[in-house]
């Protein structure tokens, strides 16, 4: 079994939302802003959600308007 594999590189647009489950999982809810490239450069606006260490490591290290790679 292959697993999909995806990097972003993009601005954090909002301020992370820090959630529990009904287990106690925490997980977190942002948005990325990523420039795409092309004759006419525009912006995506991703929304995302991140689990376990991951949301741990983007609270840590994310704040609104700061440049992030996933």
């Amino acid at each position: 079994m292959k697993n999909n594999h995806v990097e972003l590189f993009g601005t954090l647009t909002r301020d992370i939302e820090v959630s529990k489950n009904g287990k106690g999982n925490t997980f977190v809810k942002f948005s990325l802003a990523c420039l795409r490239d092309g004759k006419k450069p525009w912006t995506d606006y991703i929304n995302c959600i991140a689990f376990g260490d991951m949301a741990n490591d983007i609270c840590k290290h994310g704040d609104k308007d700061t440049g992030f790679v996933l």
